[in-house]
Formats: C-alpha cells, sequence, structure tokens
C-alpha cells in the first residue's frame, strides 16, 4: 500500500494524523498549504468500495468514531475499479493525492512517506520497510486453509513459498517472503 501525488508535487510525508484528516469524514485538511504543498485543494483518487484495497485503506487511515465505529471516508473521492486506474490518473492530476498497491508505481507519480505520528520519522515504501513493519500502512496478504493443508492445497502453497512462487509475486508488484 501507498499513497501517492503527482511527480510535480513538492508534498514528500505525510502523518497517519494529517492522512485520515484529509481522507475521513469530518477531517479537516482540504487544502495541500496545511500538510507543506504550494496551494489548492487536494483531490482525492481512490479505489471502488468493493476493492479490498479501499477497505484496508479505510480502517487503516479513517479510523474510528469515540464510540469504536469505523469511520467512512469524506464524500467527494474519485473511486475508480483499478490499482493501475488510480496511479494513473493521479499521474494527469497535479492536485491529486491516491492510494493503491505498491507494485503500481511509475515514473509520473512520487510516493509519500509515510509516519505514525506527526513529526515522526517518515518511511518510504518499499520491500525492506514492508516486510520490517517500519513502514506505518504496509498491508499484509494471508493464505487461508480450513484445518492443515494436504494435497494439492499444500503443494500450491509449498510452491508459492517456493522460489518460483516468490518470483511471480515480486513480478506482479507484490512483496516477497524474503
Amino acid at each position: 500500500m501507498a499513497v501517492y501525488t503527482h511527480k510535480a508535487n513538492p508534498v514528500t510525508q505525510i502523518s497517519i494524523e494529517e492522512l485520515q484528516e484529509i481522507w475521513a469524514e469530518g477531517g479537516t485538511i482540504t487544502q495541500w498549504e496545511a500538510v507543506g504543498g504550494t496551494g489548492g485543494q487536494i483531490s482525492l483518487i481512490g479505489r471502488q468500495s468493493s476493492s479490498g484495497t479501499y477497505d484496508y485503506f479505510r480502517e487503516h487511515i479513517c479510523g474510528k468514531t469515540p464510540e469504536k465505529k469505523q469511520r467512512e471516508f469524506r464524500q467527494g473521492i474519485s473511486e475508480l475499479v483499478g490499482s493501475n486506474e488510480v496511479v494513473e490518473s493521479v499521474s494527469k492530476t497535479p492536485s491529486a493525492m491516491g492510494y493503491s498497491g505498491m507494485g503500481y508505481k511509475n515514473d509520473k507519480v512520487n510516493w509519500l512517506k509515510v509516519s505514525a505520528k506527526k513529526g515522526g520519522e517518515a518511511v518510504i515504501p518499499g520491500e525492506d520497510a514492508a516486510r520490517s513493519g517500519s513502514y506505518p500502512i504496509a498491508r499484509k496478504l494471508f493464505i487461508y486453509t480450513v484445518g492443515e493443508p494436504t494435497g494439492d492445497i499444500k503443494a500450491f502453497i509449498d510452491w508459492i513459498k517456493g522460489p518460483e512462487g516468490q518470483a511471480i509475486v515480486n513480478k506482479e508488484g507484490f512483496v516477497s517472503l524474503k
């Protein structure tokens, strides 16, 4: 998971608290000046509500209300079908901020470094930071089975954890186990 901006945007880092104030309902940040930018309204671009990326970002960035209910995204976010579409739209919109998987970065967009707390150390998305847990919005993916896997299921899990499977994981833009 990464937060993307247009290549020309001078903002290089952001905190979880600032992201919450930008993305969540009731948030107070709508202008780039509030996070060190040069001006104008922040145009928000994300995934559609049926996406696991949408759910993860909402849960980890929007947070909970004082009553412990999930906060929702603010109104006015452009919700796109695919991760690549999010990054492509950010690349064409100088005022944009978007979220998507790390594997979709291209030379027309920047990643924002993210800190767990305002004023804390901001970490750039990357394989080592995702594996170590130092990147605060790294999203882990799991394979679940009913009981101890056997047969073809065990063979598939062993294959995906092995060199050939992990090479495909990397090729598809995900972070391998090692």
